[in-house]
């Protein structure tokens, strides 16, 4: 669930905004659309998160694969987050 919030967070940054769950096998997580078009033209978010070990890149490849293989066709995004070294800070000032 921390994957998709951080997902869901980088891609709102980059003009998006998630809609919805898409159905298994559509070879995504998610489905969004740029802010501002219409919600017929879907871009799908397909989302991995990992601990620490093995390859963010060979992970974020896998993922472009599986939009490739889906049964829904289009444009799509892999975001792939490493939570071993994670840290935000945030701070409030009134």
């Amino acid at each position: 669930m921390g994957a998709y919030a951080v997902a869901i967070a980088t891609v709102h940054d980059h003009g998006f905004e998630v809609r919805k769950r898409i159905f298994h096998g559509s070879g995504a997580d998610l489905v969004m659309v740029r802010r501002g078009e219409p919600d017929g033209n879907i871009v799908r978010l397909e989302v991995s998160g990992i601990a620490d070990a093995g390859s963010v890149g060979a992970r974020v490849k896998g993922k472009l694969d599986q939009l490739e293989r889906g049964d829904l066709k289009g444009p799509g995004f892999a975001v792939v987050v490493r939570f071993k070294a994670a840290e935000i800070r945030a701070s409030a000032h009134e």
